[in-house]
């Protein structure tokens, strides 16, 4: 049975690794390109909150990169091509 209130998890540009649910209360690994995966909980979509503490840590020690996104030409220049890159933490 697909449940509505579990759609809310996959807004924005993460990942859903996991997920269970139970009465009104869902609880997920999600990660994205600067954060690794980490237990969220969402009750009734009222809040998300993360409870990793080790996920927490990593990003405050390593500081990952987001996604760089800019705009390149084409090679005879009539296109211009949405692009993205992803450089590791800490290389610039």
């Amino acid at each position: 049975m697909v449940r509505p209130h579990l759609f809310a998890l996959t807004e924005g540009q993460r990942w859903v690794r996991s997920f269970d649910s139970k009465a009104d209360t869902t609880a997920a690994a999600i990660s994205s390109v600067d954060r690794p995966a980490g237990a969220v909980l969402d009750r009734r979509m009222a809040s998300e909150r993360q409870t990793d503490a080790a996920g927490r840590s990593y990003v405050t020690t390593i500081k990952p990169l987001p996604w760089e996104r800019f705009t390149v030409p084409s090679t005879d220049g009539t296109l211009e091509i949405d692009a993205v890159d992803h450089a590791p933490g800490g290389a610039f």
